[in-house]
């Protein structure tokens, strides 16, 4: 004969149904995507209020994903850079509806000089050593939440 589980057990059980659940019903992981490189954030000395996020991803599927945002607690906005600077000279904002491409079983390199992620409007004075949680938003809908460290300037 088998006992029935005890009330706290059950409320237990339904309150971990309940939080797995309201997880995975905002945002599927991005169970595809592996960090190859340790990511950090480069503090920018000529503007305190901005810092730059590098590190390299790699899609383990089949399928292309795009990277189409990022965001971070301790900045009001984190942009998608891309090299090419427009007709002004301003850096290019990646289009958030097309993103950028992480080709399947490729390797897509946020790196200085290249597309990073430009991270504007920090809510806190960061020193090296510092970690700042950051969020990768795909267009498939699923994230990827990561730690980076901040080296100097």
């Amino acid at each position: 004969m088998t006992r029935a589980p005890s009330a706290p057990v059950l409320s237990l059980l339904l309150a971990g149904l309940l939080v797995a659940g309201s997880v995975e019903a905002h945002h599927a992981v991005a169970h595809d995507m592996l960090v190859t490189a340790a990511p950090r954030v480069s503090l920018q000395p000529h503007a305190a209020d901005t810092a730059k996020v590098h590190l390299s991803l790699r899609n383990r599927s089949r399928d292309d994903h795009a990277l189409i945002g990022a965001e971070s607690p301790l900045a009001e906005e984190a942009w998608i850079i891309t090299p090419a600077p427009t007709p002004a000279g301003e850096p290019e904002r990646a289009d958030p509806g097309e993103g950028v491409p992480v080709p399947a079983r490729g390797t897509l390199h946020l790196a200085p000089g290249g597309t990073h992620i430009l991270l504007t409007g920090l809510t806190a004075q960061l020193r090296p050593g510092d970690a700042v949680p950051v969020t990768l938003r795909f267009q498939d809908q699923s994230v990827l939440k990561l730690t980076a460290e901040v080296s100097g300037p």
